[in-house]
């Protein structure tokens, strides 16, 4: 091994590198896009058949409770508390998950060769970090329908439509 008297610089291959993954990605780009209508089908018509019904069903359910019984309002008193209870338990698990894993991740041949190569890793994960932020916030906000739909049906909402849209926001 030889020493060199100054710092070695190694060119900056980013678009040289993006260029071949773009040619690369676009013979498979039909495939993955067909993949995902089925799947987007898949969910959405199972959702609709199973999910939609039984979310009417509860909803209906809340409007039209059954005879109160003696705990009933023990039960409606510690529902809005319970509720955020259990999301912030679900917040937890996902932040335990994610302390190894983090917000974007990448196949182990992709980590392979891109800590070998000189290229700008930014411009490489900044693209992958808005697609997994904007998924989480979509998952957040479909998973934070049904317990706020449930709160609104059972009437502890609030009186005005302020208070539900904050309610929502914090569910």
């Amino acid at each position: 091994m030889t020493a060199a008297p100054e710092a070695i610089e190694l060119p900056d291959t980013t678009d040289e590198t993006f260029a071949l993954l773009r040619e690369l990605r676009t013979r498979h780009l039909r495939a993955r896009a067909a993949n995902l209508a089925f799947w987007l089908y898949f969910i959405g018509l199972l959702v609709f058949s199973y999910g939609g019904w039984l979310v009417a069903d509860i909803v209906h359910s809340l409007r039209q409770p059954p005879p109160p019984v003696a705990s009933t309002p023990e039960l409606l008193r510690a529902a809005p508390a319970s509720l955020c209870a259990l999301g912030l338990i679900l917040l937890l698990a996902l932040v335990w998950d994610a302390r190894w894993r983090g917000p974007v991740t990448v196949s182990r041949p992709t980590a392979d060769w891109l800590l070998g190569t000189p290229v700008s890793r930014s411009r490489l994960l900044r693209p992958r970090y808005r697609v997994s932020a904007a998924k989480a916030l979509a998952a957040g906000v479909a998973v934070g329908i049904v317990p706020v739909a449930m709160l609104l049906a059972a009437g502890l909402g609030g009186a005005d439509l302020g208070h539900s849209l904050r309610l929502a926001a914090v569910t």
